[in-house]
């Protein structure tokens, strides 16, 4: 596709040809510089040096109907975009997103691939809580069916292996599937994760990779087991052979 010149391109690289990196490449992005267009005419190729009070018009592209902020991991796939001498800017990526709150974002405009940053995922990569896992309260006494899948989510259940495979802390992974009855709501897997320490981060991370999988279109639940679990947490690790076992 590209080969990388720096560390955020070699992260971004590996997130295009597995998912699994999708959480290493958010985390890596953040805390990158990019590169950027400044909305203005000059003959000279040069780097705008900003300084505090500074106003400064950054070019955007027409895309879908939306207008984009183009914004490029290094010099070189900006000129390759522009094909020609322009001034631009560089910023580390988290101070670019701060600095355009309320914009659409999309990085690399010229790859076939390119990730795209609406401004409600903008506002969740700088917050946090993009990262952070998502818990449901339940108020009242409700069951639910469990069973093992008759359909597995193949390309979750990869992607989960290679993500748990690069973490130590990680002892197994477990699938079923659940509803509750009481709703008229299709089954969805149900994942249980066995670890050492760490397992909100390792939760988050997981949701990442997940969400990037299932493009919101099913729900999947987590929990945490270990052995002298009781319910369902206990009849995962007692029964349910694990899709994923540290070696």
């Amino acid at each position: 596709m590209f080969e990388p010149t720096n560390k955020f391109e070699e992260a971004l690289l590996k997130s295009f040809q597995d998912p699994s990196y999708t959480a290493e490449f958010l985390h890596t992005l953040l805390e990158s510089e990019i590169f950027f267009i400044i909305d203005a005419n000059n003959p000279n190729l040069s780097e705008s040096a900003f300084l505090t009070g500074d106003n400064v018009s950054i070019q955007h592209i027409e895309f879908e109907g939306i207008r984009w902020l183009p914004i490029f991991s290094s010099l070189k796939f900006l000129l390759e975009f522009t094909k020609r001498n322009c001034i631009y800017g560089r910023l580390v990526v988290k101070d670019f997103f701060f600095m355009c709150k309320g914009a659409h974002i999309i990085l690399n405009p010229n790859l076939e691939k390119a990730w795209r940053f609406p401004p409600e995922f903008v506002a969740v990569l700088l917050d946090g809580s993009f990262f952070r896992p998502k818990t449901i309260r339940i108020e009242k006494p409700t069951t639910i069916q469990v069973r093992i899948p008759p359909f597995p989510p193949h390309e979750l259940i990869k992607s989960l292996s290679e993500l748990f495979s690069r973490n130590g802390d990680v002892i197994a992974g477990y699938l079923l599937e659940c509803y509750d009855p009481e709703k008229n709501e299709p089954a969805h897997p149900l994942i249980g994760l066995e670890v050492i320490r760490d397992y909100d981060k390792i939760l988050g991370d997981a949701g990442v990779v997940t969400q990037r999988i299932t493009q919101n279109k099913y729900f999947v639940d987590f929990t945490r087991v270990k052995k002298g679990d009781s319910g369902v947490q206990g009849f995962m690790i007692e029964k349910i052979k694990p899709f994923y076992k540290k070696n």
